[in-house]
């Protein structure tokens, strides 16, 4: 007989993360890329003949898929709706143009899309056979059949033995296609960038297993996943240079970082209840360590170092206002509960930091990396990692001089003084009130879990999980029990 307990996923007949009377088992997204995105050289079909691409020398027609859509409610249908869309038969859907591609107008070159999806049936048999697992051997067996997207799979088995996967399909691009080099070769081509549609970076099938990360009862005891870097390969700021390309859009590192802190902080002496505690963990990762150079910062300006005088002058009164913010983060044990002032100020600063530190390099490529891109190379920066350009005249990061000011050299205390002197205005815009100890995160950071089922009167869905406006939620960004409030625009919803 089968006995599995967990939860699964719409769609899917069987459990994706649980247990059964022998094991459980679990998992996190790999983040390996799996996708990619190719530029088709379309010639226009006559008359009623299909549009062409041009591939491997060929002309190979485009294809029309259509589908019906039945939408209603309760076993009453209301609307049908017809959608077709052109796939390239070796690639994928073609995208719809967009202006921010400049494509609009330009029906001889178009997008599409290929994806892993690589062996859904099979993927859908390893829930099946996992979940008849007795022991991790049976469990390795079942989950290297996984093969739609990216997972971190991770199984104990109540005999004490662990096991962690990365199985899944990662496709494999000629050498020609991965040349690109942030200083050595910055024309070059990459998975991560457009690639030409017309046959150079056809995939050569999967990966090999053997190069993909597997751990049985591993040494120091445990298994830590998650979402971040398996093997370090992105470490060194080059994804490409390693002997095969997986990914190179991770994690920070943070939380896995916290988990394994924990961890090994209690040794051979956990129990559900600490376990419990690690999962629910909402010490900030960020904040542990871009909280000292915030208070470093205002330390410096009231010393007068770093030419920081003549802005803390200009700042009169509202000087001991940061001074005030700054004692607080100094004080600040890290944790995001909702009661906590200290978060609040961390997190309207740290977002000014990110626009100070990067708006003129966003402004020049007329785009901006993500929060966590960002927030990676700021601790290189405060690190004066090499790899990202130190200048000799001084001995910083050349990302923190403002490619608009030609005539001054910036430095990382002038960036982060900038972020400094917008704070307390905006906090006190952001909570209505002037005083600091109503600023507490639970305000700004709110969780709402809103149905996928539409109230068929309008408005609000009586499905709908939480009150309008949320509830207020601990952690932030780089905790274990994350909830992601982007930082764009001081959105701290998650």
């Amino acid at each position: 007989a089968l006995s599995v307990h967990g939860i699964s996923l719409p769609g899917l007949p069987m459990v994706f993360i649980g247990f059964n009377d022998k094991l459980a088992w679990a998992t996190t997204t790999a983040s390996y890329d799996y996708t990619d995105v190719y530029l088709e050289e379309v010639t226009p079909g006559e008359g009623d003949a299909p549009d062409t691409v041009l591939f491997q020398g060929e002309q190979v027609p485009v294809e029309t898929v259509t589908e019906t859509l039945l939408i209603g409610f309760a076993g009453q249908i209301h609307e049908e709706r017809i959608l077709s869309w052109q796939v390239v038969p070796h690639h994928g859907p073609i995208v719809p143009t967009g202006d921010e591609l400049g494509l609009v107008d330009n029906v001889a070159q178009r997008l599409s899309v290929r994806f892993a999806d690589g062996r859904p049936e099979h993927s859908v048999i390893s829930f099946v056979d996992v979940a008849f697992a007795h022991t991790v051997e049976e469990a390795e067996e079942a989950l290297d059949g996984f093969g739609a997207g990216g997972a971190n799979w991770v199984v104990a088995t109540i005999e004490g033995d662990i096991f962690y996967s990365g199985s899944s399909f990662i496709p494999v691009r000629p050498e020609e296609c991965r040349t690109f080099h942030h200083l050595a070769n910055p024309d070059g081509v990459a998975p991560f960038f457009v690639l030409p549609g017309t046959g150079e970076c056809e995939w050569q099938g999967g990966l090999d297993d053997r190069y993909i990360p597997h751990a049985v009862n591993p040494a120091k005891g445990f298994v830590v996943t998650a979402n971040e870097d398996q093997v370090g390969s992105t470490f060194d700021n080059d994804p490409l240079n390693e002997p095969h390309y997986a990914g190179y859009d991770y994690a920070d590192g943070f939380r896995g970082g916290r988990i394994t802190e924990l961890i090994e902080a209690g040794g051979r002496s956990h129990s559900m209840e600490t376990m419990s505690a690690i999962q629910h963990d909402t010490q900030s990762g960020f904040g542990r360590w871009a909280a000292e150079h915030a208070v470093a910062t205002i330390d410096a300006a009231r010393a007068g170092r770093y030419e920081l005088g003549p802005r803390r002058d200009a700042l009169g009164e509202g000087f001991a206002t940061l001074e005030d913010l700054a004692s607080r983060l100094q004080s600040w044990d890290f944790e995001t509960g909702a009661d906590s002032v200290a978060t609040s100020i961390h997190s309207v600063w740290f977002t000014f930091l990110l626009d100070a530190a990067f708006a003129d390099e966003c402004e020049a490529a007329g785009r901006c990396p993500g929060t966590t891109e960002r927030g990676n190379a700021l601790l290189r920066m405060l690190a004066k990692d090499d790899r990202l350009g130190i200048l000799a005249e001084s001995g910083e990061s050349l990302l923190w001089d403002d490619l608009r000011t030609p005539d001054v050299l910036e430095g990382p205390w002038d960036v982060m003084m900038t972020a400094w002197e917008k704070t307390p205005a905006k906090l006190e815009e952001l909570f209505g009130d002037a005083n600091p100890d109503s600023w507490t995160w639970g305000k700004l950071h709110r969780k709402r879990m809103e149905s996928a089922l539409p109230s068929l009167g309008g408005g609000a869905s009586p499905l709908d999980y939480t009150p309008e406006g949320g509830v207020p939620r601990p952690g932030d960004r780089s905790n274990v029990n994350v909830c992601n409030g982007g930082v764009t625009g001081f959105g701290f919803e998650c």
